[in-house]
Order: C-alpha cells, then structure tokens, then sequence
C-alpha cells in the first residue's frame, strides 16, 4: 500500500513538474483576455479600440505570475491606426484563475511609423492647435515608440512613465524657405524629464 502511494505520488510530482517546466519555456496561447483588454481601453477613451491576436503566456514560478505578450496589435483612434511591435505585462495566477485581467505594469513598442501619421494618430486623441501646425510641418521621418506604464490601485497611470524611442530622417518645412532635413534622434522622457541624444 505504501509503496503504491509512493509510486503515485512520485508519478504526481513528476507530472507537476514536467508542468511547470512546459508552462516556463513554451507556454500557453489564448484569447481568455482579448475582451478585457479592448473593453479596458475603450473604458479608458471611448475613441480608441484594439485589435489582438492570442496573448502567449509563460509562466514565472518564482513571483506566481505568468508573462503576458502579444505581437502585432493595432489600436485605432477615429479611423487613425498604429502599429504595435508586442504587448507586454504580468498577470497573477490569481487574476489568471479567476479570468479577471489585473496588471500593475504594461510595456509596448509601437513599429516604425510614418511620423506623420504618429501625430496624426495622438490628434485623434488629443486635438491641440500646436499638433495641428507640427502635422502641417512634417514631410517625412520615422518613429519608433516604447512606452512603459505602471498603475495604481485603482487601475490609474502613475506619473513614473517612461517613454522612449528614435526618429529617423525627420524633414520638417516651417515656411518654403525653411527646411530641416535628415533628422536623427534618440530620446527619453520620464514623467517632465526629457532627454535627447545622438542629435544629427
């Protein structure tokens, strides 16, 4: 009797681990929390909507939490559309249990856009006169945005965000005499800290 419930047990912790191990590398595709997501940002501005594919979870057995990610979303603002390279953030075994979405951190990477269309894009959201006249202004560049968020309790951004990216050959026409060309850039800003480097 012994030393079936033994052999049993053995065959459970085997298993279980075999489990874990499966979890940790390969993991899990699933669209458990497409919904959620799409209706926390619409919750957020009633303009903006989301399109997913399957989030991969991994999980990391160390904090009891699965790492959350999405590749190749789209999030449109009034017919305006941004690419996403991934979306990235952590879920409890708890919330995964539940089927209840509660992060505290969100990572995303937009793909290289039209600049343009970038501050076309944040208009859509955000309509201010001084957007307008930079959209006018514009005639080429490339931007590559990555934006880090942590959020309160109450499901609120925390002003400790950070955003960060590169342009790539930015041309701006002021007046028709005026032009900047082949503009390149880095840059960083948290919270009212901007910072700016590899200016060319």
């Amino acid at each position: 009797m012994n030393k079936n419930f033994l052999k049993y047990i053995s065959i459970l912790i085997g298993v279980f681990a075999l489990l874990i191990i499966y979890l940790s590398t390969v993991g899990i595709e699933t669209e458990k929390f497409n919904n959620q997501i799409q209706g926390l940002v619409k919750q957020k501005n009633n303009e903006l909507d989301i399109n997913l594919k399957k989030i991969k979870l991994t999980l990391d057995p160390l904090n009891f939490k699965f790492n959350a990610k999405t590749i190749d979303a789209k999030i449109f603002s009034k017919g305006k559309l941004i690419e996403l390279e991934f979306i990235k953030t952590q879920i409890s075994l708890n919330s995964f249990i539940q089927n209840k979405l509660v992060a505290s951190q969100i990572e995303m990477s937009t793909k290289s856009t039209l600049l343009k269309n970038f501050v076309s894009f944040v208009r859509s959201i955000n309509n201010k006169p001084e957007l307008f006249f930079l959209e006018q202004f514009i005639k080429k560049g490339y931007l590559i945005v990555n934006l880090n968020f942590n959020f309160d309790e109450f499901g609120k951004i925390k002003q400790d965000y950070k955003i960060s990216g590169s342009l790539k050959e930015g041309k701006l026409s002021l007046f028709e005499n005026n032009k900047l060309e082949k503009i390149n850039f880095l840059f960083n800003i948290m919270g009212n800290n901007f910072n700016f480097r590899d200016i060319s």
